[in-house]
């Protein structure tokens, strides 16, 4: 027991108005400036705040105009999409290089296995009216050293030409989807042997609009793979399910107006989140892979949705708070209560890719910038409401 306890009512973790560093019975008053607490020098405040699942220590690596990325779990590797190429990020080397030049000028997301080993982005030529627009679908299975090009499929020559193009892998790599945009709808192809071979279905019924795709999520067997449908803009969309390795869609749920998006939890493909891009008016939570939504509580003062993910249980979201400040939440209780965490960026929607892995990293993009943040169950000391308020810690 420490000292504080046995000649006065406070405790530890209690704030008083002060401005002395310590009490007279000689623990430490700290003050609530929102930093990380030392938790080896100060053990019992650590234990009465508790520790809660946030990232810290935000470090710029290097410049980078990347739209896109995606990391192992253990944040080895980071992948990054920029115009047909794609860059690799190595933690352990520090070290970041194009390991693929595609072909074209544009790309969409990218996607890696849980250990990094295989990844798969495709490319095009963002032009209308080009003979040779076309997008380029590739695969790695040696952690990006050496990429072959799966799939060349022609699009629809008037504007946009190669307007997006999503994917989804499995942890293990061996399933692979991705849709490729153009101005006539999306192109969907699947691999369920490493990239081996691919099936390719050429606008499947509720997929031929322009405004088709933005997502896939799936299952880790591929029994399920989901999808957005949207006619046209100003349309509602839906989540739409296929259970044939995008051959055809059935509508599953409706989301409203505007572009919706859905993940599935890589590790629970029971859980799946979905909402409205920018909006807050659609935030679903499914417990049963799908067959049932409820609404997804999210923080009071999110005004515009950018990104929602689910790892391993937890949500993550970065949304808008205003038109020019963003937050990052994490909660481990399906939305029932979260943490802010400090991120003081602009990042667009494929641009991070958080993981639930203790000591692993956080990588997203802003700007021209390529960052890096850590991420654990971490203690962080109050922010004061007056700059007397101090807390009450350990002996020193």
């Amino acid at each position: 027991m420490d000292s504080i306890s046995k000649k006065n009512e406070l405790a530890i973790g209690d704030v008083i108005l002060s401005y002395n560093k310590k009490t007279s019975a000689g623990n430490a008053l700290l003050e609530l400036n929102g930093q990380l607490l030392d938790e080896v020098k100060y053990p019992k405040l650590t234990a009465a705040l508790g520790k809660k699942e946030q990232i810290s220590l935000i470090e710029a690596i290097t410049t980078s105009s990347a739209t896109a990325t995606v990391s192992s779990d253990d944040g080895e590797h980071c992948y990054l999409a920029y115009a047909s190429g794609l860059y690799k990020y190595t933690r352990s080397s520090d070290s970041y290089a194009l390991i693929n030049g595609g072909s074209g000028n544009a790309s969409g997301q990218v996607a890696c296995s849980a250990d990094g080993k295989y990844v798969s982005y495709a490319s095009g030529l963002s032009s209308a009216g080009s003979a040779t627009c076309k997008a380029y679908i590739y695969f790695s299975s040696d952690y990006g050293a050496s990429f072959t090009l799966k799939q060349t499929i022609s699009l629809v020559t008037y504007s946009p030409g190669f307007g997006n193009s999503n994917v989804f892998m499995s942890r293990d790599g061996k399933n692979t989807a991705i849709s490729v945009e153009d101005a006539s709808g999306a192109w969907f192809c699947a691999s369920t042997n490493y990239g081996g071979s691919w099936v390719v279905s050429n606008r499947p019924n509720e997929l031929y609009a322009p405004y088709d795709g933005y997502f896939i999520s799936g299952t880790e067997d591929f029994s399920k793979l989901w999808m957005q449908s949207r006619k046209a803009y100003g349309d509602n969309a839906y989540i739409v399910e296929s259970t044939d390795l995008g051959a055809s869609w059935t509508r599953k749920e409706s989301f409203g107006t505007g572009f919706t998006m859905v993940d599935v939890d890589p590790y629970d493909n029971n859980q799946l989140v979905a909402y409205q891009w920018n909006k807050i008016s659609h935030k679903k939570l499914s417990l049963d892979g799908g067959a049932t939504w409820a609404e997804l509580k999210i923080p009071a003062d999110i005004t515009g949705l950018m990104n929602i993910i689910i790892d391993r249980g937890a949500i993550y979201i970065y949304g808008k708070i205003t038109s020019t400040v963003y937050g990052f939440y994490t909660s481990t209780d399906l939305g029932e209560s979260w943490v802010k965490n400090d991120l003081p960026h602009s990042i667009d929607r494929y641009a991070i890719s958080p993981k639930r892995v203790d000591g692993s990293l956080l990588y997203y993009i802003d700007g021209n910038t390529l960052y890096k943040a850590s991420y654990g169950a971490l203690c962080v000391l109050p922010t004061a409401n007056l700059s007397s308020e101090r807390i009450i810690a350990d002996e020193v």
